[in-house]
């Protein structure tokens, strides 16, 4: 499997790992906070705090692994073309360099989703044990 199919698969199963989990998440919590009563605002309780204190550590990781994935980018790039230019014919450098573009991109958004499906699915899992 190429490495671009690869980064392809994750994208897919970690955007359907968020579709199923996300939800399941935020219908739990909203239950939690509604059954509360209104002194939830004025005193929030723990999952409310966990609530906003990993979306923010979400952010962060997902920005920083975009940014560092980005710094990436022109070396990956000039490595890339540098090595398709001593190819043979056939490969072109620059199919060579948008073969590279294409699998980085993937590769970005793959890693800027993992922090939030992780978490997602963490969460589902820990608010499940605990409704039982």
């Amino acid at each position: 499997m190429r490495k671009s199919q690869r980064a392809q698969q994750q994208i897919a199963t970690q955007l359907l790992q968020l579709s199923v989990s996300a939800p399941w998440v935020i219908a739990q919590r909203m239950t939690a906070l509604a059954l509360a009563g209104p002194g939830v605002v004025l005193n929030p309780s723990a999952e409310s705090r966990r609530m906003v204190d990993e979306k923010v550590a979400a952010s962060i990781e997902s920005a920083n692994a975009v940014a560092w994935s980005m710094a990436r980018l022109p070396m990956t790039l000039l490595s890339t073309w540098m090595r398709a230019a001593t190819m043979p014919p056939p490969r072109t450098s620059s199919k060579a360099v948008g073969d590279a573009l294409l699998t980085h991109s993937l590769d970005t958004t793959a890693r800027a989703l993992r922090p939030y499906a992780k978490r997602a699915k963490a969460n589902a899992s820990r608010l499940a044990r605990r409704k039982k």
